[in-house]
């Protein structure tokens, strides 16, 4: 009896066991035909993402490739390399924008899910640039505002950056690498820093007429903004200007504080753009308040202490300003026309140096082949070498330069040669001949005539 027990106990243990094999086979067969499940749907999600993802990589190392020395890093070699640009275009990065999934990274290792781009100052959209700060973070932040301005000096065409720069607590030292650019032209800094209430409300106002001079002599009715006329004449017409602030509001009346805010408001129209850097310790003008600013503004604003490597190019920028040591040969040279061995211009007299003080005479312009080898009515991309009162002296061919006279270089009347051309512009003329000495003679007037009548038909 026992013995049937046993026996039966047996065959019922085997059964279990048979049945717990079957299913431990059937769990596995499952989890592995699962987890294959999950292979394939990661397979073809990572697959699915990275038709998206490749061509955004793309587009984005493309955007760096195309911002060149607005984004490019200041320790990159490719300094060395540089070259100044003619394009009306120009930008300048801040630092970087960096986006990740890390979550999906660790799941789909064959996608790249980290993009980088550089995060540009957007000129073109007519806003300033703000930054608010106080104590050891004004460091930071001036730092920034010197970053933004170099690099938007390296991207536009050598002497089309003007810059006036205002620094009324530190008395010129946040922008002492600008002085530089004064040995070459004075007019590149608008002389030098400026510091005393007076001052800055006199430079507010030139800035203002600047800007009066812009909408009436090349915008009027018929160009939305210097950047639709410098795209349609394929010139820039007129410098682009930067008004660089440092501890706003310090030294400024209420009168100059609203004068900014017209700046701010009007100037990207006219090729003005403004970076300010807000000491948020400070009292601001009577009757003035900040937010006037801000909605005209890109605002970087922080909420805790900021050391520099947080907010300049990812910790990228040496502690000295570093376009002006990594650059500086090539910038300084390209404002006297020759930016270096491999990229020939007519070379223009160093202002430091008294004998090499830039001479004219009649024979500067005769040419015994003018009659023959120019042909009258043409119009000629050319480049200004020299200004005087009566008018702007301009290389329009390889060796051969002519008088563009103060009447012909508009359609109205000009003041001053200065007030339309300045050295180193490149500008079309029309070749009107010779007059009775044998002196070649330009007109810029007709030649942008002439072009617009072409481009309105």
């Amino acid at each position: 009896m026992e013995s049937g027990i046993s026996k039966g106990v047996e065959v019922y243990i085997r059964a279990i066991n048979e049945m717990f094999q079957q299913g431990k086979q059937i769990h596995t067969e499952a989890i592995t035909a699962a987890n294959q499940r999950f292979k394939d749907d990661v397979e073809r999600i990572g697959n699915n993402f990275r038709q998206v993802a490749t061509p955004l990589h793309n587009d984005v190392n493309q955007l760096w490739q195309d911002s060149s020395y607005a984004a490019k890093e200041w320790n990159s070699s490719e300094w060395k390399k540089w070259l100044p640009d003619a394009s009306p275009e120009f930008a300048a990065r801040i630092g970087t924008l960096a986006i990740s999934a890390d979550d999906l990274q660790s799941r789909i290792t064959v996608v790249d899910f980290t993009f980088k781009l550089p995060a540009l100052i957007p000129f073109a959209e007519g806003r300033c640039l703000l930054i608010s700060a106080t104590g050891e973070s004004k460091d930071a932040a001036a730092e920034a505002m010197q970053s933004v301005a170099i690099r938007a000096l390296a991207s536009t065409p050598p002497g089309k950056a003007r810059f006036t720069l205002i620094d009324p607590v530190g008395l010129g030292q946040n922008v002492a690498d600008f002085m530089h650019l004064g040995d070459f032209n004075r007019d590149l800094i608008n002389g030098r820093a400026w510091t005393e209430p007076q001052h800055i409300e006199q430079q507010l106002t030139k800035l203002t007429e600047d800007m009066e001079t812009v909408i009436q002599t090349f915008l009027r009715k018929k160009f939305a903004s210097i950047q639709e006329y410098n795209h349609e004449h394929h010139e820039v017409a007129e410098p682009f200007r930067f008004l660089i602030i440092f501890d706003f509001p310090v030294n400024f009346t209420e009168s100059a504080a609203r004068r900014l805010v017209s700046i701010v408001k009007n100037g990207p129209r006219c090729g003005v753009y403004t970076l300010i850097l807000v000491d948020s310790a400070k009292k601001l003008p009577y009757g003035f308040t900040i937010d006037e600013l801000r909605q005209l503004a890109v605002v970087f604003e922080n909420k805790a202490p900021v050391s520099r490597h947080q907010i300049i190019d990812d910790g990228n920028v040496p502690p000295l300003l570093p376009p002006l040591d990594a650059a500086r040969e090539s910038l300084t040279a390209a404002l006297r026309g020759q930016s270096n061995k491999d990229h020939q211009q007519p070379t223009l007299p160093d202002p430091r140096k008294t004998d090499e003080v830039h001479k004219w005479s009649d024979d500067h312009l005769r040419s015994p082949q003018s009659q023959n080898s120019h042909e009258v009515g043409k119009i000629y991309r050319g480049k200004v070498v020299s200004t005087k009162d009566f008018g702007a002296f301009v290389e329009f061919l390889p060796g051969r330069e002519g008088l563009c006279h103060v009447s012909e270089l508009a359609s109205f009347r000009v003041k001053r040669t200065e007030d339309i051309v300045h050295v180193g512009d490149e500008i079309w003329v029309k070749y009107l001949g010779t007059d009775e000495k044998g002196r070649v003679r330009l007109s810029r007037k007709a030649a942008m005539a002439e072009r617009d009548s072409k481009n309105e038909k």
